[in-house]
């Protein structure tokens, strides 16, 4: 990662790199969603540290960003499925990592939620953080994908520019 292995990195170097949007996530708590997204700023603190008013208002601005600030006092475990991704993009961007990794983030949304996250996904791209995305989805690498790797369960088919790799003869290789 940068040139270094990635085990050289402390765990807060590192959390301050990448950024991670899991497909599924449940809160063991009932936290207010502004508390989730506040938790992004966790590597910029020391071991007994709190987060700062000016840490709060990062987060709160972030979530007015996506659009979700009136979910800022709603608790996390009472929100809907699209929320709730929202709520982990905005928690991830409360890092200020270079590069994110999205693990099917659309994954159980219904299609309103899903055209939402992607539009997202797809802003953070055009500001110049390296988004990574696995999906199930071809059509989601048309809408947002600059660059693909297709796999299959023997491993790589093909990778490079979207319309190079999605091609019939890819496809079917991939899905049967």
């Amino acid at each position: 990662l940068n040139g270094r292995d990635v085990k050289e990195y402390s765990v807060s170097q590192l959390a301050r790199i990448l950024g991670i949007v899991y497909q599924e996530h449940s809160a063991p708590f009932p936290y207010t969603s502004l508390e989730v997204v506040r938790m992004g700023r966790t590597p910029y603190l020391g071991v007994m540290e709190t987060p700062s008013e000016k840490d709060t208002a990062h987060a709160y601005g972030i979530m007015r960003e996506l659009g979700i600030g009136h979910l800022a006092e709603k608790s996390y475990t009472q929100i809907s499925g699209g929320e709730r991704q929202l709520v982990l993009i905005a928690r991830t961007m409360c890092q200020e990592p270079e590069i994110i990794l999205f693990d099917e983030p659309t994954s159980h949304l219904d299609f309103k939620n899903q055209a939402m996250v992607l539009r997202t996904v797809k802003k953070l791209s055009a500001r110049g953080i390296t988004i990574v995305m696995t999906s199930h989805f071809p059509n989601h690498v048309w809408n947002i994908g600059t660059s693909v790797a297709m796999m299959n369960y023997e491993g790589m088919v093909a990778a490079g520019a979207v319309d190079q790799v999605m091609t019939e003869k890819n496809l079917t290789k991939t899905y049967g």
